[in-house]
């Protein structure tokens, strides 16, 4: 998934995804290089381990993306997804957190690359922004299921 200026938003993904589904084996992140010491905050470090804590062992991999160039950004995001079903992975792609440019490049590379799942954190409520997923009444967020070949069918939950 894309990282934007709000890590609570990657982190609040993951917890929507793993209530849902099942805590994934690997989260690749897409940080631009305005976002990407973001990525230390979220993934496991020795100075914070929010998606370890919440998932567990857990592997996280990441690139730095041009947020303004949908093509590159999308390219990159391609060759990630590619690379993951060539090692056996069912991929899902979170178009929610990140820049809009990067959401769009992270949609593109889904669609064209036959991701499993496409989602969206849909907030209906903007006042919680900046709170965790599971702090967040369950009527103000919902995890939608915007296509993929996983989810042909299934269009919200």
């Amino acid at each position: 998934m894309t990282v934007g200026v709000r890590p609570e938003a990657v982190v609040s993904c993951v917890y929507a995804f793993r209530d849902r589904f099942e805590s994934p084996s690997i989260v690749y992140l897409f940080p631009s290089r305005l976002s990407e010491p973001f990525v230390e905050r979220i993934a496991p470090s020795k100075t914070s381990r929010a998606l370890e804590v919440l998932l567990g062992e857990v592997e996280v991999r990441h690139e730095v993306v041009e947020e303004a160039d949908i093509g590159e950004a999308a390219r990159v995001i391609s060759g990630a997804i590619e690379r993951l079903r060539g090692e056996g992975f069912r991929v899902a792609v979170d178009i929610t957190p990140g820049r809009k440019t990067m959401s769009i490049a992270a949609y593109k590379a889904a669609v064209e690359s036959g991701a499993d799942l496409i989602l969206y954190l849909h907030l209906k409520c903007r006042e919680y922004e900046s709170v965790i997923y599971p702090l967040i009444p369950k009527h103000c967020a919902q995890l939608v299921v915007l296509g993929g070949e996983g989810g042909a069918g299934e269009a919200q939950s």
